[in-house]
C-alpha cells in the first residue's frame, strides 16, 4: 500500500494540473482554431466613413467628408488617407485564435466590462466594434469581443498593436506635395545662395526622349535632376505639425524660401498652352527643426535639422550655385 502512495499522489497532482491547464485553454490547437474562427469584424473598407479609437481614456475619431478624412474637433488637421486605409485594413484583419466562451455571462471575468481599449468603424450607418480586455494566461494574447456580443475570443496582441494610434500616426508626413513629372522649375535659397533647377524645352523634331535640365545655367542629366528634387520631396516630419501662425507669425524671418513651378498635363487637347501652377513654401529654423509651411497653409511641418541639412548637402555637392 505504501508503495502505491507516491503513484497515487502523482496522479492527483497531474489531474489538478490538467484541470487547471484545460480551464485556462493551454491545450488549444491554434492552427485548427484559426481556421474555425473568422475575423472578428467583416466590413467593406470603401464603405467605412468613420473610425474611432479609445485607449487609456483618450478618444480619437476621424470622419470621411467628401473622400477626405478629417479629425473630429480639429477638422483641418493634415490627415494621410493612406494611414487611415492601413488602419481599416488592420481592423478588419483582427482574428480570434480561439473561442474562449460562446455565451459569456460575466464579462468582468475577462476585463471586458471595462475594456482597456475600444476600436470601432462606421460602415453605412452601422457601428462595428472590437473591445479589448485583460491578458489571457497564454503569453502575447488578450481577451476580446466584437460588436458587444457574448462570445469571448482569444486574440493575439500583435494583431491589435497596429490599432493603437495617435493623431500624429494619421498625420500627413510629407511637407512637400507635388507630382514629380509636372515639375518645370525648382528654386530655393539658403544662406545667401540660390539654386535654380529648370527643365529646358526639347526641340520638337529632336527624337530625344530624355529631358533636358539645367542647374543655375549648367546642364545636368535627367537622373541628376530627379535625385536633387527627391532630396527635398522625400523629407518627412518626425513630430506633430503645429499651426503655421505659431511658427511664422510675429515677424519671424524666413530661412528657406522655395518656389516650385508645375506644368499639369492638358485635359483639353485643343488648348495650345498649359497653365503653369506655382507652389511656394517658407522654411523657418526653430528648435532643431526646419518648419516648412506652404503659402497660405494652416500648418507648419517640422523636419529634423540633420535630415534637412542632408538634402541641402545633396545640392551643394553638385557644386553649382548662384552667388
Amino acid at each position: 500500500m505504501k508503495k502505491l502512495m507516491p503513484a497515487a499522489l502523482l496522479l492527483i497532482v497531474f489531474g489538478i494540473l490538467y484541470w487547471y491547464a484545460s480551464a485556462n485553454h493551454f491545450f488549444i490547437d491554434i492552427d485548427k482554431e484559426a481556421e474555425a474562427v473568422p475575423v472578428l469584424v467583416k466590413a467593406a473598407a470603401e464603405q467605412v466613413d468613420a473610425i474611432e479609437l479609445e485607449t487609456e481614456g483618450k478618444q480619437l475619431k476621424l470622419i470621411k467628408v467628401k473622400e477626405e478624412w478629417k479629425v473630429e474637433g480639429n477638422e483641418d488637421y493634415p490627415v494621410s488617407s493612406y494611414a487611415v486605409s492601413d488602419w481599416i485594413t488592420t481592423f478588419t484583419g483582427v482574428a480570434g485564435q480561439s473561442v474562449v466562451e460562446e455565451e459569456a455571462a460575466d464579462m468582468a471575468k475577462y476585463g471586458l466590462d471595462h475594456p482597456v481599449a475600444v476600436y470601432s468603424i462606421q460602415e453605412g450607418g452601422n457601428v462595428r466594434q472590437i473591445e479589448v480586455g485583460e491578458n489571457t494566461p497564454v503569453p502575447g494574447t488578450v481577451y476580446a469581443r466584437a460588436d458587444g456580443g457574448k462570445t469571448v475570443y482569444q486574440v493575439s496582441e500583435s494583431d491589435l498593436s497596429g490599432l493603437k494610434r495617435s493623431a500624429f500616426d494619421f498625420a500627413r508626413k510629407e511637407p512637400l506635395t507635388f507630382t514629380l513629372e509636372e515639375v518645370r522649375e525648382f528654386k530655393w535659397s539658403w544662406e545667401g545662395q540660390t539654386y535654380d533647377l529648370k527643365k529646358e524645352p526639347t526641340a520638337e523634331n529632336s527624337g530625344d526622349e530624355t529631358e533636358n535640365w539645367s542647374l543655375n545655367g549648367n546642364k545636368v542629366t535627367q537622373e541628376k535632376a530627379v535625385s536633387l528634387i527627391n532630396a527635398f520631396r522625400f523629407l518627412m516630419i518626425d513630430r506633430e505639425p503645429e499651426r503655421a501662425q505659431a511658427i511664422s507669425g510675429s515677424g519671424a524671418k524666413e530661412d528657406w524660401p522655395l518656389t516650385i513651378t508645375l506644368q499639369p498635363e492638358t485635359i483639353d487637347q485643343v488648348q495650345q498652352e498649359e497653365t503653369a501652377v506655382t507652389k511656394r513654401y517658407g522654411g523657418y529654423m526653430k528648435e532643431g527643426h526646419m518648419w516648412i509651411t506652404p503659402e497660405g497653409g494652416a500648418w507648419a511641418y517640422p523636419v529634423d535639422e540633420s535630415s534637412f541639412n542632408e538634402a541641402i548637402q545633396t545640392w551643394q555637392d553638385d557644386g553649382t550655385q548662384d552667388e
